[in-house]
């Protein structure tokens, strides 16, 4: 397959390749059950590592790798600079975001929010904000059942969530997806380096040589010419 930039049209569910959609699956280690958002708020505050909140599970987050911190540390850098003089920002993984429609936080590895942060009334701790307009994930083989499946599912009930970005871990390949005025979600991908992926929502073109700066693959990824994004999405 040459790796080119691609785009196409899918519903609004989890694991918009036709895999990876199982809802019932949660992949980390589930804490004890049945505990309030309000017990959540203060169990969090206290504790030593990030939990996600599931339907009244406090669910623990797996560990991060070096591969996964490197590509954080150059997503963080690479947006910053590209968001300069705008009102958008960039925010790292220990924002938590609340899912309007489910009893759900979670900790995106990345959270870019434009205009004030608007933050969830019922947290005091007010560490967790509810009006993302793009969630990032670095994703690995441990998370991307999770990160494709029951994440997607929470994240599309953002309502001011425009834009899904997974970047993989284990080859340079980003893909997003942009939520049409229809419901659906526009899906490109690119792969391949040098290469160029546009973030829609904020018109941005970010290279993913910086984005892999300094990290190492299982295999060398192959070189391609730069893709060009569908200019219809």
């Amino acid at each position: 397959m040459d790796p080119k930039a691609r785009s196409e049209s899918v519903l609004s569910c989890p694991g918009w390749h036709g895999k990876f959609c199982d809802m019932n699956t949660v992949r980390q280690t589930r804490q004890p059950s049945n505990c309030t958002p309000a017990e959540y708020f203060v169990l969090e505050a206290a504790a030593e590592e990030r939990h996600d909140y599931v339907d009244g599970l406090v669910v623990a987050m797996a560990g991060g790798t070096i591969r996964h911190s490197l590509v954080i540390a150059n997503c963080i850098g690479e947006f910053r600079s590209k968001l300069r003089g705008s009102p958008c920002r960039v925010y790292d993984s220990n924002l938590k975001i609340k899912a309007r429609q489910y009893r759900r936080y979670r900790y995106p590895d990345l959270s870019i929010i434009c205009g004030q942060v608007e933050i969830d009334p019922d947290d005091p701790t007010q560490s967790t904000a509810t009006n993302p307009r793009v969630l990032i994930e670095i994703t690995s083989e441990a998370t991307e059942r999770d990160d494709r499946g029951a994440k997607f599912q929470d994240y599309v009930s953002i309502a001011s969530l425009e834009e899904y970005v997974i970047i993989a871990q284990h080859q340079p390949r980003v893909e997003t997806l942009l939520r049409q005025t229809d419901g659906t979600w526009s899906l490109s991908w690119t792969e391949g380096l040098p290469g160029m992926v546009r973030i829609r929502s904020l018109n941005l073109d970010i290279s993913l040589q910086e984005l892999y700066e300094g990290v190492t693959f299982d295999e060398p990824p192959a070189e391609v010419d730069a893709p060009k994004n569908d200019p219809q999405a």
